[in-house]
C-alpha cells in the first residue's frame, strides 16, 4: 500500500520511449535521461555495487525477489539486447527505470503514463501495457519505491514528433500533408498526417532500422575479419564515429551499406506515398538513427532536427 500522499508525490504525466536500441524517459527535474535497452537478470550469486558510479544503469529489485540490471552494465553481464526479444513483453521491466519519484519522495502515483507503439491498434501489444497499471513496490538504485501508476496510454510513434513539429512550426506548408520517418534501432515506420494530425493509415511503411544496417555491415565483415560481430558491438562502433573493430576500420564497408540500407527505406516510402506525391509539404526524419542519414537526405524537403533520437518523446509531454 502507499503511504501517506502528498501533492510531492503526483506526477500528472510520466513519457516514456521504451526502444530498442535505448530506453529514453523525461525525469522529475524535466531532463532526459537514455540508457541502453539491454536487460540483465541477476542471478542470487550475482553482486552489484550500487555504489559506484554508473549513470548509465538502472539497478530494479521487484517485490518478488527477482533482481535486474537495465542499461551499460546488463550487456556486461550477458544480458538480453531488446532487439533481441519483444519490447512490449519487457516494457514491465524496463519502464521501471524512468518510475522516478520526485527529490526526496519514496512514493510516486502517476497519472498518466506514456509509451510509444509502434502501433496501438495491435490488442497484444496494448495488453501487455496495461499490466503497468495499478499499484506496485520496487527498488530502484537502492531506493524503496512505492507507485500507483493510474492510467497508461499506448501513442503511436511518430505523433509525438509530428505534434513537436507543429508546435514548433517545423513545417513550412503545415496545413498539407506532411510526412514523419522514425528510424529506429530495430525497425521503423514512415507516416503522413493531414494538417489538423491525422494519421493517413494508408500511407503507413514499416521499415528497416539500424539492425538492417547492422546486418549488412556484419556480413561484410564475416569476409574481412572470418566471424561475425555481435550487432550491438557494431551499432556502438557506428554511433562513436570511430568504425572500427578489433583493430579494423569498417568505415568504407559502413558507408556502402549505408547507401544500400537507405536507398531501399527511401524506395519504399517513395512507393507507398506515391498517390500523395503532389500533397506532401515536408518529411521529417527521426529517431535514434537520423544522424546516419542527416548527409545523405534527398532534396531539401526533407530535415533532420536537432536531437531527433529524443524529438518523439518530448513530443510526448
Amino acid at each position: 500500500m502507499l503511504q501517506t500522499l502528498t501533492n510531492q508525490c503526483v506526477r500528472p504525466i510520466v513519457a516514456c520511449d521504451a526502444g530498442n536500441r535505448y530506453i529514453k524517459w523525461v525525469n522529475p527535474a524535466k531532463q532526459v535521461k537514455s540508457i541502453l535497452s539491454c536487460v540483465a537478470e541477476l542471478d542470487k550469486y550475482d553482486s552489484y555495487d550500487m555504489n559506484a558510479n554508473c549513470p548509465h544503469t538502472v539497478y530494479i529489485e521487484t517485490d518478488n525477489g527477482k533482481r535486474y540490471l537495465i542499461g551499460k552494465d546488463a550487456s556486461q553481464f550477458g544480458g538480453q539486447m531488446v532487439f533481441d526479444g519483444d519490447k512490449c513483453e519487457l516494457a514491465e521491466i524496463l519502464v521501471l527505470a524512468a518510475l522516478q519519484p520526485l527529490q526526496g519522495e519514496t512514493n510516486l502515483v502517476v497519472n498518466d503514463l506514456r509509451l510509444c507503439l509502434p502501433d496501438s491498434r495491435i490488442d497484444a501489444s496494448r495488453e501487455a501495457l496495461q499490466r503497468l497499471t495499478g499499484q506496485r513496490v520496487f527498488t530502484r538504485n537502492n531506493l524503496l519505491i512505492h507507485v500507483d501508476v493510474k492510467s497508461v496510454r499506448a501513442i503511436d510513434e511518430t505523433i509525438g514528433s509530428f505534434r513537436r513539429a507543429k508546435t514548433e512550426g517545423l513545417f513550412s506548408y503545415p496545413d498539407v500533408l506532411n510526412g514523419i520517418i522514425s528510424l529506429g534501432g530495430k525497425d521503423g515506420i514512415a507516416r503522413l498526417y493531414t494538417g489538423d494530425g491525422q494519421i493517413n493509415r494508408s500511407a503507413d511503411v514499416k521499415i528497416s532500422g539500424t539492425l538492417a544496417l547492422t546486418n549488412l555491415v556484419n556480413k561484410a565483415l564475416a569476409v574481412e575479419l572470418g566471424r561475425t560481430i555481435k550487432p550491438h558491438i557494431i551499432m556502438n562502433a557506428i554511433e562513436s564515429g570511430n568504425y572500427t573493430i578489433a583493430d579494423f576500420n569498417f568505415s568504407k564497408i559502413f558507408f556502402d551499406c549505408r547507401e544500400k540500407w537507405w536507398s531501399e527505406i527511401r524506395s519504399a516510402v517513395g512507393k507507398q506515398w506515391q498517390p500523395f506525391a503532389d500533397e506532401i509539404g515536408e518529411v521529417l526524419v527521426v529517431g535514434g538513427s537520423a544522424n546516419i542519414v542527416r548527409s545523405h537526405l534527398p532534396n531539401d524537403r526533407y530535415k533532420v532536427p536537432s536531437e531527433p533520437q529524443f524529438f518523439d518523446l518530448l513530443g510526448l509531454i
